[in-house]
């Protein structure tokens, strides 16, 4: 199942070509079952502050082991809570796929 914990109730996804993402998108495109979502890693680029109770993170993502496989940034913002830290917006981008090669001259 996808984890919600940390999320705030106006959690906002969006994507390289959609800003109204839902959570119900996520879970249509990767399922609930462990086995077929695949393994999602990440790497952290940066983490700046903004005020005293909000940042920024920048990372990349990539995602295995699954026919939805694939790699590519992204950007969450945090807020903090009288609840803790809470994710208030979610942007993910794909890498594009590698454009072809042209074909030779003849």
């Amino acid at each position: 199942m996808i984890a919600t914990a940390g999320c705030a109730t106006a959690h906002a996804f969006t994507t390289a070509d959609r800003a109204d993402v839902a959570y119900d998108h996520y879970v249509a495109r990767y399922g609930n079952d462990r086995a077929s979502m695949g393994t999602l890693a990440f790497e952290v680029i940066s983490i700046d502050a903004v005020g005293a109770d909000g940042a920024i993170v920048l990372g990349r993502w990539k995602l295995t082991d699954t026919p939805a496989a694939g790699d590519g940034v992204f950007t969450v913002v945090l807020a903090r809570r009288p609840e803790g830290w809470r994710i208030v917006h979610d942007h993910t981008s794909s890498t594009p796929p590698p454009t072809p090669a042209p074909a030779p001259a003849p």
